[in-house]
């Protein structure tokens, strides 16, 4: 997925590049529309690997916590203080309906890690009351429905819990905030910004959902972060995984239906309830296929290292190869007309392109240079 992200949003530019993969402008689905909440989504995954080694973390101090998150975000902000400056400074072609006008993605990444911790604080006091409340909630806003009733075990729970917050972000938009994203005009630097703000909120859910999910795909057993005070073998359970994404992948499909069913367009722009089902239920089929797959043909290999080199190269330090590859993109941008090149010779940059971005993930991995949201 990484290798595709870095190769779109330079390959956009030229006219090689089939125009119904590009970004969607307000409503609708597009692989590269899909490909930025997939970034967020597996990066949530990633970023269990840490409580997994260590669970007391979760449960260190606050203020702790933050600060460290503080310490953790404050790269990624810099480096989206240099994008803005730079694109200012250069008149660097950019859409302003995209984030706004000084808002980028780098922000985005760079305020997921103190909310999560602001969300994980939360999440370590509230239980079933937060889901009965976002039953409540959606029977509220869905006054259609007269009842609604829910069978729910431990690793629904959190899922539930960090749409949550997401399910009041959509009632916002029904309310009058969507228009105001998409119609108000651009007075002041909230409203300047007003797409990439109001869009933070469907990736910190995608964030931390996927944050939930990476609790039962990254280790052998799928229940180890329930059972890690147990002193029984851990013990690789394929299936039971299988198991637990399957059920995961019906429960974000019917979401989704229902989300389409009641009249809520998908829209990136906005990162609306319906874009965040998206997301999460192809990637989470993704997941369960991959599964499938290794479990039906690659069982006894299973405790070998069967990861090609290039792709652990890349997935190993994925935010430093799409830092990497948003400075080739500008630079390609700067020096040459993209719209004007021929195919020929666009097949050639983007090659040209890959290879270097594919050489230094190398060198970073060989190095084991690690720059982790």
């Amino acid at each position: 997925m990484m290798i595709l992200t870095c190769l779109s949003i330079l390959a956009v530019d030229f006219s090689v590049f089939p125009r119904r993969l590009a970004k969607t402008e307000t409503y609708g689905t597009s692989l590269m529309d899909l490909g930025v909440g997939s970034f967020v989504f597996s990066s949530g995954i990633v970023a269990a690997r840490p409580f997994l080694k260590k669970p007391e973390n979760r449960f260190k101090p606050f203020k702790g916590q933050l600060l460290r998150a503080v310490r953790q975000a404050l790269p990624i902000l810099i480096l989206g203080f240099i994008r803005l400056m730079m694109v200012k400074g250069v008149d660097y072609q950019e859409h302003a309906s995209e984030y706004g006008i000084h808002w980028n993605f780098f922000f985005t990444l760079g305020f997921l890690p103190i909310f999560v911790t602001l969300c994980r604080t939360l999440h370590k006091y509230v239980r079933f009351s937060i889901v009965g409340l976002s039953i409540a909630t959606c029977k509220v806003y869905f006054n259609k429905i007269r009842r609604c009733k829910m069978l729910l075990n431990f690793r629904y729970l959190q899922c539930l819990i960090f749409i949550f917050p997401f399910i009041v972000y959509q009632i916002t938009l029904y309310l009058g905030l969507e228009d105001y994203i998409l119609y108000a005009h651009r007075t002041d630097l909230i409203s300047s910004n007003k797409e990439g703000i109001c869009s933070f909120w469907g990736y910190l859910s995608m964030f931390l959902i996927g944050l939930d999910i990476g609790h039962y795909i990254l280790p052998v057993d799928p229940y180890y972060a329930i059972r890690q005070n147990r002193r029984a073998k851990k013990k690789p359970k394929p299936q039971k995984l299988a198991m637990i994404l399957f059920s995961l992948v019906i429960l974000f499909w019917l979401g989704f239906i229902f989300c389409i069913v009641i009249g809520i367009p998908i829209s990136r722009r906005i990162a609306n309830l319906s874009y965040v089902f998206w997301v999460i239920a192809s990637n989470t089929t993704f997941l369960v296929l991959f599964q499938i797959v290794e479990i039906t043909f690659f069982e006894y290999w299973k405790n070998e290292r069967n990861l090609p080199f290039i792709i652990e190269a890349v997935n190993s330090n994925g935010l430093a190869v799409f830092l990497l590859a948003n400075l080739l993109t500008g630079l390609v941008n700067l020096s040459i007309r993209t719209l004007f090149v021929n195919d020929s010779l666009a097949e050639c940059i983007l090659a040209g392109y890959m290879f270097v971005i594919v050489a230094i993930a190398i060198w970073f991995n060989i190095n084991n240079w690690k720059f982790i949201l």
